[in-house]
C-alpha cells in the first residue's frame, strides 16, 4: 500500500476526508490495482466483522459479571509446589527408586566390605596382647602400675 493511501486510509473509509484528500485517494486508486485489491479486502472483512457482533442485547453479560469471574479468578486457590508429592504416580515412582537405590547400595557394600577381623575390646585382651615395645618388669612397681593405667587411659582404637 502506497503512503498517499496509507495516511488517509482510514478517514477515507469513514468518510472524514476532506474533499482534494478524497479526489487524491480516488485518483490513485483508480491507477493502481494494488491498493485497489487491498482496499476491497479491508472493506469486505470490516462487512464480515460487522456481521459477527451480537445482533441483541439480550447476547450481552448481565452487568458485574466480568467482576464476579474476575474475583473467582482472584479466589482460586493456586496450587500449591508440594500438590505433585500426593500425585500416586509420583509415589510408585519414589518407592520404586528407593528401592532400586537400597539394591545398589546393598550391592556396593557386600562388593566392598572386607573380610571380618576378629578383636578383643575387652581390657583383659588388651592387657595380654603383646607389645611392639615390650619392656620387662622394672622392681619399682608402683611406677609400672602408673605406666599401665596411662596407657588404658589414652588407649584409642
Amino acid at each position: 500500500m502506497h503512503n498517499v493511501v496509507r495516511e488517509h486510509l482510514e478517514g477515507y473509509l469513514e468518510g472524514r476526508c476532506t474533499s482534494a484528500q478524497m479526489e487524491m485517494i480516488q485518483n490513485h486508486l483508480a491507477g493502481c490495482p494494488e491498493c485497489r485489491d487491498l482496499l476491497e479486502q479491508i472493506v469486505e472483512t470490516s462487512h464480515l466483522i460487522q456481521v459477527l457482533k451480537s445482533p441483541s442485547p439480550d447476547l450481552e453479560p448481565e452487568p458485574g459479571f466480568y467482576a464476579r469471574v474476575m474475583g473467582v479468578i482472584e479466589t482460586r486457590q493456586r496450587a500449591s509446589f508440594w500438590n505433585f508429592l500426593l500425585d500416586p504416580v509420583f509415589g510408585k515412582r519414589l518407592v520404586l527408586a528407593s528401592l532400586a537405590l537400597v539394591v545398589i547400595l546393598g550391592s556396593f557394600m557386600a562388593a566392598t566390605s572386607p573380610e571380618p577381623v576378629e578383636t578383643a575390646n575387652a581390657p583383659e585382651a588388651i592387657l595380654a596382647a603383646p607389645r611392639a615395645t615390650e619392656t620387662a618388669p622394672s622392681e619399682n612397681m608402683e611406677r609400672d602400675r602408673d605406666v599401665i593405667l596411662v596407657q588404658l587411659a589414652t588407649y584409642r582404637e
